[in-house]
């Protein structure tokens, strides 16, 4: 993916970081390198990974208080209602999103009580008690889901989207369960009332993935978390019936299903690389630019790109000072900070300036800093490189505006460098040899 392979001294730069601190937070930055993927497996993927893990904890014991209420003999405890309250907090802290939806579907079910939708003595006395306990479970944890969600006024939207875009999403995400569900649920509904509750549960997390919608403009991470919260349930729920069809099978059918499920990720994968003309193309790591420049360059230099640009980082391998909006704010970095640094980088490469302040606030974060001004006329490789879609500014020729104010080394036709701190002029060699 790389281009190379890379090993211990890659990961130990990946995980020699301060992630809560701002003035090394630009380490993360490394949209396809190393520390980008650690990044968004660590700290984005992870607590989600560990939220859904809740939420199937939370569905197990909601499946055992049904049964412990309403099976025969009934053996219902208070455990099951301390971890439903337990598990709705783990999951709104870990990824408010889960926990909104155990909320939601929650409350989903209080309603067709209250609508009659589930009658009897015996289902009210089982449900409302959940109910209960998972709002009680939310409630510590409302604070922080209400700040992370943000915004006021105007700001606000409805978080509804039916567009063809997502239904087709969820459709293609959801399509195996659902055909397997097409037999399994009417069969697995029948047999007592805590089973036809479970599926009303399922169908409440069926409807939040159809409507709602989460903060941004594309559908596809509504139908990416979303999803989720539909085939969890929904597995559970045929499970039974799955575990029952193949215990009729033989061993070399089992065999054959079970290395069927590698199918659609390896296969499409494997596809991919057989099709796509752009496999074959080799990102250029050790061309003599970026390996002078690597050379060049202290190990612990910090650089300013031009907008957009998220491939000079990654192949001189050095922290980046600014990163766009979208990715500070996913990973949480303060906003004051962000919006001070983007000043800074617009004031320099479209303008060629900057002010006594911005001077100083260069100084205070105690690293060498450099601008990177690189000659896209000279670099044709990166029309080849999955950043070039996102640059904002091009930058073209080696003489960038802010050469009469700053000295600035030029390295062939690919780069001009320009030390901007007193640390940075004292560790590399200007001017020109």
């Amino acid at each position: 993916l790389l281009g190379q392979s890379r090993g211990s001294e890659e990961l130990a730069r990946a995980f020699d970081l301060l992630p809560l601190n701002y003035d090394t937070s630009t380490v993360f930055v490394r949209a396809h390198g190393g520390q980008s993927w650690f990044l968004d497996k660590f700290l984005v993927a992870t607590p989600l990974s560990l939220a859904l893990a809740a939420f199937i904890a939370w569905a197990g014991c909601f499946w055992r208080h049904l049964r412990g209420r309403l099976g025969s003999p009934r053996t219902a405890t208070g455990r099951d209602l301390f971890l439903a309250a337990l598990l709705t907090l783990c999951a709104a802290v870990l990824h408010p999103v889960v926990g909104l939806s155990l909320l939601v579907t929650t409350t989903f079910l209080g309603a067709l009580v209250v609508v009659r939708l589930l009658r009897g003595p015996s289902v009210s006395a089982c449900v409302w008690p959940w109910v209960i306990a998972v709002f009680l479970g939310f409630l510590p944890a409302a604070p922080f889901v209400r700040g992370l969600m943000g915004g006021t006024g105007d700001r606000w939207q409805l978080p509804v989207d039916l567009s063809p875009q997502k239904l087709w999403g969820l459709f293609g995400c959801l399509l195996p369960g659902l055909l397997a569900a097409v037999w399994a649920v009417p069969r697995f509904g029948k047999k007592e009332a805590s089973a036809r509750i479970w599926l009303w549960w399922v169908a409440g997390c069926a409807l939040v993935a159809l409507f709602v919608r989460l903060p941004g403009p594309s559908s596809y991470f509504t139908v990416d978390k979303l999803s989720y919260l539909v085939w969890i349930p929904l597995a559970l729920a045929v499970s039974g019936w799955v575990g029952d069809w193949l215990g009729a099978r033989s061993t070399g059918v089992k065999i054959a299903l079970a290395l069927l499920l590698f199918a659609p990720v390896s296969g499409f994968l494997w596809i991919s690389r057989a099709v796509d003309y752009r496999a074959s193309w080799r990102q250029p790591w050790d061309i003599p630019a970026h390996a002078t420049l690597r050379e060049a360059l202290p190990g612990n230099a910090v650089l300013i790109v031009p907008p957009g640009d998220i491939d000079t980082g990654n192949f001189l391998r050095r922290d980046l000072y600014h990163v766009e909006k979208p990715d500070a704010m996913l990973r949480g970095y303060p906003a004051h900070e962000m919006k001070r640094r983007e000043e800074i980088v617009q004031r320099l490469y479209r303008a060629g300036t900057l002010s006594a302040d911005d001077q100083a606030h260069l100084e205070e974060l105690g690293r060498p800093i450099f601008a990177v001004w690189p000659n896209l006329d000279a670099i044709a490789w990166r029309e080849r490189s999955p950043g070039w879609r996102n640059l904002l500014f091009p930058t073209r020729g080696v003489d960038p505006p802010w050469e009469a104010r700053f000295p600035v080394r030029k390295f062939g036709d690919a780069y001009a460098v320009t030390p901007l701190t007193e640390s940075a002029r004292a560790l590399f060699p200007f001017p020109n040899p």
